[in-house]
This record gives structure tokens, C-alpha cells and sequence, in this order.
């Protein structure tokens, strides 16, 4: 068996599909920075890019996965943004949160920490 080389591309079965040119990569879609300051009290600023208009969410989720606010959900055009959260606005307990963003098939997620 040979190497594999940068621009081989294979299948799961291992199969080769092409193995010619060099290799296209994409820059992602969309970004998302770790929210500052972080721990923070009383409010953080989330920020986030997006290289081309799409349908954004943002959400913000606790430990348990459970959806606690969606900041936002609407579509917004390519550009930077920036959000300030306040969590005691939503009566919320001190302590981890994920913040996800969702757009353009994408999706990441940066951990803050409240604290009181």
C-alpha cells in the first residue's frame, strides 16, 4: 500500500476516488470568537463572522444541553457582529454556558462562565 499524499482523496471503504491536482480548501463560513471577558460578571460580548449572508441562530445552551436564551435567529448578511449578553437579565444561575452558532451548515461552539 502507498502513502497517502496531500491530494488523494479516499473514500471510508478506502477506495480511492481522485488523486490528481492539489487539494482545495475552502475557508469556513462562518467564525466564532471566545466571548470577553470570560469568566465574566455581569455581561460578556459574544462576537462572530460570517463570510456570506445566511439564516444565523444563536443560541446559548447550560451543562445539561438544555437551550436557555437564543440571542439570535434571523438571517444576517456576510460581515462581523458583535452581541452583549447579560444572563442575569434571564434570571440565570452562575456557572458554564456554550454558546453555539449556527449558519450556512455550520455550526460551533465557544464555553463562557458566569460568574456572580
Amino acid at each position: 500500500m502507498c502513502p497517502l499524499s496531500q491530494t488523494d482523496v479516499y473514500r471510508l471503504d478506502s477506495s480511492l476516488i481522485a488523486g490528481v491536482g492539489s487539494p482545495t480548501v475552502s475557508p469556513p463560513a462562518i467564525g466564532l470568537f471566545t466571548s470577553y471577558p470570560n469568566p465574566f460578571n455581569p455581561a460578556t460580548t459574544i462576537t462572530y463572522h460570517l463570510n456570506r449572508p445566511g439564516h444565523v441562530t444563536l443560541g446559548v445552551f447550560d451543562v445539561l444541553g438544555r437551550e436557555v436564551i437564543t440571542i439570535v435567529d434571523k438571517t444576517q448578511n456576510a460581515g462581523g457582529y458583535s452581541i452583549v449578553w447579560e444572563p442575569h437579565q434571564n434570571h440565570l444561575a452562575a456557572g458554564i454556558y456554550f454558546i453555539r452558532l449556527t449558519a450556512n451548515n455550520q455550526s460551533l461552539i465557544r464555553k463562557a462562565t458566569y460568574l456572580r
